[in-house]
């Protein structure tokens, strides 16, 4: 026996993050000129910002510049498939990619990713102040009556803040909601997200495109 606090929680982590080690230059010069042309506030993008998810026939996980990324993040996403128990024999597909842009206020609404097994979103650049990621407290309804400290963000506040440096990949459950706030920098806030699906020969039919 030991005289010392361990956590006992037999389930896998939610959220995941992990840091690549790599240069993003040449990947953020690339993205921003995608975005030239891009309307601002389209689906869940709000205050300005932009997003390429419309524009799937260039999903970025499919250029040349993204497969060190790529090739960096599959071992770690395998892990996680392994923690969560979930089916081995399984092919690990991305079916869907985009970057977001904020700046100067723009934000990002409350939405989830749908049908996908994991969403992923990878800060390509993310200047100090401009705002993180929040996700919706799924524990709150289960300790309505305790009393809380009422800390802003923190985690018995409603939406529950992930704080992540340029570099860092956040990794999630597809159905977990989430936000991001308003960047109050002039400074551009520049993410990449994708969608990643366990596909087997019995999976149902998936909306979208496989890269």
């Amino acid at each position: 026996m030991h005289d010392q606090l361990l956590d006992a929680t037999p389930w896998a982590p939610l959220i995941y993050k992990i840091h690549y080690p790599g240069d993003l230059t040449d990947i953020v010069q690339k993205v921003r000129a995608e975005h030239v042309m891009t309307q601002p506030n389209i689906g869940v993008m709000a205050g300005g910002g932009k997003t390429s998810v419309l524009n799937q026939g260039k999903a970025p996980h499919g250029w040349q510049e993204m497969k060190p990324i790529l090739s960096w993040f599959t071992p770690h996403m395998k892990e996680i498939w392994k923690q969560w128990e979930l089916q081995s024999d399984i092919e690990l597909n991305i079916f869907k990619s985009w970057t977001n842009i904020t700046k100067s206020s723009g934000y990002v609404e409350e939405h989830d990713h749908g049908g996908c097994h994991f969403a992923v979103s990878m800060y390509l650049e993310k200047p100090e102040g401009s705002g993180d990621i929040q996700f919706r407290n799924m524990n709150l309804p289960l300790n309505a009556n305790t009393p809380k400290d009422g800390k802003a963000n923190g985690i018995n506040d409603y939406f529950t803040e992930v704080k992540a440096v340029t570099g860092d990949a956040l990794i999630f459950p597809g159905w977990l909601p989430h936000r991001v706030p308003a960047n109050p920098t002039d400074k551009e806030r520049i993410v990449f997200s994708f969608n990643v699906h366990g596909v087997s020969p019995g999976s149902p039919i998936i909306i979208g495109d496989k890269g």
